[in-house]
């Protein structure tokens, strides 16, 4: 059933997705420079023209052919973010914002540090994508299961209910959502709310998911440390059970994404690491962090008002729900 969320409640961890108004939040602190929180950014009058108010669109850089047999074995760059904020999922819209959520909020910051409030009181955002009609999904431990979400008006809908423990999100090749809630893998059809079970196997445990880059395969981090893939027929449907790629990579997979040369990008919280897995299935480990900074639900940037297409951002819930940027030198499979 569709439930509208704005003003409810859910008991004492009660929640509103509300109107945004940057007037009056306070972004969070920054060692960078000075952050306006007017959400607009500011304009310079020049004699001979009209000021509009309205800035100009931002527009997408685009990305060279990748050279997929001469990658580099580590990250080009590794940028601390200042304002930006995230706990385990990160999106990028259009008007050049990276969005995600401070812990309660959700907020989203262009690359010149304009921070704007997109919805109040929603707790712990785990992770996020794009709808088909421009919302964004996401999936809400208070909300007990999937929310959309209007982030121009800050209103949203219970997609739903009955998905409490939905970790990873992604928005699938046949136009529905593709879950993982440590149980199963399911997909959730978007005219209807309703959910079908893609895959429920007692001997995994699906925490984030991805799509290789023909959509030929799934692939399923877990909680356990094994990364699985499922095979996928030109409908999408499930072809054999599912196989085991990668044995005894850490133990707590926290995200699943794949690059245009058909590598594997899995985070896990055990070893607070990032790995990179060939499409051959050689595994080694691209970043180590330490266990207050490792990142969660990588996503890569758009390439849309200064934010990189060749990079992938990752929040840090154990730093202050902070942003970091990885810069790969190569774009997505499905940007």
């Amino acid at each position: 059933m569709w439930i509208w969320l704005l003003g409810c409640t859910a008991g004492q961890g009660g929640f509103t997705v509300s109107e945004s108004d940057p007037s009056t939040t306070k972004p969070p602190p920054s060692t960078d420079e000075p952050t306006s929180t007017t959400g607009i950014v500011p304009t310079t009058d020049t004699p001979g023209t009209t000021d509009t108010g309205t800035p100009p669109e931002p527009t997408a850089t685009t990305l060279p052919p990748p050279d997929c047999a001469n990658l580099e074995p580590e990250p080009l760059e590794i940028n601390e973010l200042g304002n930006p904020r995230g706990y385990h999922g990160l999106a990028f819209d259009l008007d050049g914002r990276i969005i995600g959520s401070d812990n309660n909020n959700l907020a989203g910051v262009t690359h010149d540090d304009v921070f704007t409030v997109l919805g109040t009181g929603l707790g712990t955002l785990q992770q996020m994508d794009w709808l088909p009609d421009g919302n964004l999904a996401f999936a809400s431990q208070i909300a007990g299961g999937i929310i959309t979400f209007d982030v121009a008006t800050g209103t949203g809908e219970l997609l739903n209910g009955d998905m409490a423990n939905a970790y990873g999100v992604v928005l699938g090749p046949d136009g529905k959502l593709w879950t993982a809630d440590s149980n199963k893998v399911e997909r959730i059809d978007l005219a209807t709310g309703e959910e079908e079970t893609f895959l429920d196997n007692g001997a995994i445990s699906p925490h984030a998911i991805g799509f290789n880059l023909d959509f030929s395969r799934l692939y399923i981090g877990t909680i356990g440390g094994d990364l699985w893939y499922v095979e996928l027929d030109e409908f999408y449907e499930r072809i054999g059970e599912p196989v085991e790629f990668v044995s005894n990579m850490g133990g707590w997979h926290d995200c699943v994404v794949v690059d245009a040369c058909d590598n594997v990008y899995v985070c896990d919280f055990t070893t607070s690491s990032l790995y990179r897995i060939s499409p051959d299935g050689q595994e080694g480990t691209f970043v180590n962090w330490n266990s207050d900074t490792y990142g969660h639900g990588a996503v890569f940037g758009n390439g849309v008002g200064g934010w990189r297409k060749d990079a992938i951002y990752l929040p840090q819930p154990y730093d202050d729900n902070t942003v970091v940027e990885v810069v790969l030198g190569i774009g997505a499979a499905h940007p």
